[in-house]
């Protein structure tokens, strides 16, 4: 009696890139959210040279940045797993989430030494995950 035995050719395991539909995600939910962290700035600054109405959308808008970083960060979430993204939004969104309420509390109760820099900080990391998200790199599989 034979036995036969079928050998199957060893195959390379596959390696995939990102999934770009959540990467796409995330970029589309930066959009509105970089244009509301520059709009901050832009409203204190109008407050400062005197026009005292500014500081009401000013308020509104860092308390809309809470959810909608919270919302942000979902998409990294995705964005990292299952998109195969590297952790780089998860971390910097993570990051976000815990400032962005720590810059509300701090407008709010008028500590203008820390509400100021961090602020600044804030505009700034979130303008650098929008041009890194936005990189043309992201979708030639680096992360």
């Amino acid at each position: 009696m034979t036995t036969s035995t079928s050998t199957r050719p060893a195959t390379a395991p596959v390696r995939r890139g990102p999934r770009t539909g959540f990467l796409w995600l995330l970029r589309i939910l930066l959009v509105p959210y970089a244009a509301l962290l520059v709009a901050q700035p832009l409203l204190a600054g109008r407050f400062l040279e005197g026009s005292f109405e500014s500081l009401k959308p000013h308020g509104d808008i860092g308390s809309m940045l809470i959810p909608l970083t919270w919302v942000v960060l979902v998409a990294a979430v995705l964005a990292w797993r299952p998109g195969r993204l590297g952790a780089f939004p998860l971390a910097v969104t993570a990051l976000l989430s815990v400032l962005v309420v720590i810059q509300v509390v701090a407008g709010y109760s008028r500590t203008l030494g820390v509400h100021l820099p961090l602020g600044v900080g804030i505009v700034a990391t979130g303008l650098a995950l929008l041009g890194w998200a936005w990189s043309p790199r992201r979708t030639r599989g680096a992360a």
